[in-house]
């Protein structure tokens, strides 16, 4: 009676590898606004001068005006075209308003007047990713790879492509690179050994999670995926303290909860079992392994009607996929 749901999810893990929007430091916030107040004079003064729009785009950005920045970009393309820089920041705040399409044609734009900056090659190849684009984002990264072999992060973005095209061998390839560049990347290690487990190289998968958490012990992930191998080699007890640490550490995985309820399903705590499938179910509600694990929980509890109700939106979303 055992269903258990072994979802890779790359777009979590690249979480923190892409170029994300970092935190506004909002005590800086008062200091800012001046510093915009203090350009809006130099260009009133100064209106054909690029560099007054620069800087006032920069300060637009510190405040999450990305529609400002735009504005004040947009000027500086009209004064200068081929400034590149001003094309990969106007792409940049493109990627905060998620017009991945603009900013793609801004990156674009960016590399042909320089065929040889690699920073617009590598944020168009993250957006063409996200496009699940993924030859054209492979193409980005094999150029910035060739522009500069030392940067960890290309290869990092290149086997997160592959791992999705199911290249998995050629991933373990750029993780392995970016270990021998960064002996420290947790994430090379916690995304390899998702790879060895495809390739069915389950102890080599085991390793390379124990090593993520030895360097990150507060890498949910990682506990999380290792919970979930853990799981299919029904070492039932052992993931199901990863998969506790997994959501004491973040509380938002709807994955881990339905695993966690998976475990607990075939330890017989059907009661625990269903808490955690409906707390995944509420986080992620599109699912269909969800309510099909739901509703065998239901079974055994009795509660035909809501046996029946997941069944029927199981086969519902299943439908709607199709």
């Amino acid at each position: 009676m055992k269903k258990l749901l072994l979802t890779y999810s790359l777009s979590l893990l690249l979480v923190s590898a892409m170029a994300q929007a970092v935190p506004a430091d909002t005590s800086r916030f008062a200091e800012y606004r001046i510093k915009i107040e203090e350009l809006n004079h130099t260009i009133q003064k100064f209106p054909t001068d690029a560099d007054g729009y620069i800087k006032r785009s920069f300060y637009k950005q510190k405040l999450n005006d990305y529609q400002g920045a735009i504005q004040d970009l947009n000027k500086v393309i009209e004064l200068n075209p081929l400034d590149y820089i001003a094309l990969t920041n106007r792409g940049n705040a493109n990627d905060h308003l998620l017009d991945y399409s603009a900013a793609i044609a801004d990156y674009t734009r960016a590399v042909t007047f320089n065929k040889e900056y690699k920073e617009a090659f590598f944020a168009r190849g993250t957006d063409r990713y996200k496009l699940k684009q993924y030859k054209n984002a492979i193409e980005d990264f094999n150029q910035c790879i060739k522009l500069d072999s030392t940067k960890s992060e290309f290869y990092l973005l290149r086997a997160y492509t592959k791992s999705e095209m199911k290249q998995y061998k050629e991933a373990i390839a750029d993780y392995t690179k970016v270990i021998s560049l960064n002996a420290k990347n947790a994430k090379a290690y916690n995304n390899r050994g998702m790879a060895k487990y495809y390739l069915n190289d389950i102890q080599g998968a085991l390793k390379d999670m124990d090593a993520a958490i030895a360097l990150d012990p507060n890498y949910a992930q990682a506990y999380s995926k290792r919970g979930q191998i853990k799981l299919v080699l029904e070492n039932y007890k052992s993931a199901l303290s990863d998969l506790d640490q997994a959501i004491v550490l973040d509380k938002t995985s709807a994955t881990a909860y339905h695993n966690r309820g998976s475990v607990k399903f075939n330890l017989q705590d059907y009661k625990g079992a269903l808490a955690d499938y409906n707390k995944a179910i509420a986080m992620d509600p599109k699912q269909a392994d969800m309510y099909d694990n739901r509703a065998k929980v239901n079974h055994v509890l009795g509660n035909t009607e809501e046996e029946n109700k997941d069944k029927a939106q199981a086969e519902n979303l299943r439908n709607k996929a199709k």
